[in-house]
């Protein structure tokens, strides 16, 4: 091997130069299938905030409702407004506050 170049490139496959070149593209393999999981996680998220957003939105509309039955002192009204109370115990704290 008079060649340098023929010797640098020999040592350096001796020295293991091909494994450590098979690792870096393990690790870029990881790093894209870490990304993708980052990007479906940030979809999901994004989705899951729609969601929690509409639900709100739902249960102010709902309280609003109550309150506007409540304030026509219709007697009919009256199982109308325990109603929600008895359907679904997270809109007790928004019908307490309104």
């Amino acid at each position: 091997m008079s060649d340098p170049l023929n010797k640098a490139y020999h040592d350096f496959v001796m020295r293991g130069g091909e494994t450590l070149n098979n690792r870096f593209d393990k690790i870029d393999a990881k790093l894209d299938s870490i990304k993708a999981a980052m990007y479906m996680k940030t979809t999901i998220g994004n989705k899951l905030d729609t969601v929690n957003s509409t639900i709100n939105k739902a249960n102010t509309d709902i309280v609003a409702a109550i309150n506007a039955m409540k304030a026509s002192n219709d007697t009919k009204n009256d199982a109308i407004i325990t109603a929600p109370r008895l359907l679904h115990p997270l809109l007790i704290p928004f019908l307490q506050t309104a």
